[in-house]
């Protein structure tokens, strides 16, 4: 018994000890734009995209 209690209250104040530092996360969220300034020269474009989808991903795009 005498063994193990020294470590076991190591272990119990090193939990207790770094419990208030694992709180989550609290603030702003925060959200980036980000802007490719090398894309301006490709031809695919959003407004027709069976130019680079295929039929199957275009009929499962216009079924969502």
């Amino acid at each position: 018994m005498k063994n193990i209690f020294w470590p076991a209250a190591a272990l119990l104040a090193l939990l207790l000890g770094t419990a208030p530092a694992a709180q989550a996360q609290t603030g702003a969220v925060r959200r980036y734009f980000v802007y490719f300034k090398d894309k301006a020269g490709t031809p695919y474009t959003v407004g027709q995209p069976q130019a680079f989808l295929s039929a199957r991903a275009v009929a499962r795009r216009t079924r969502q």
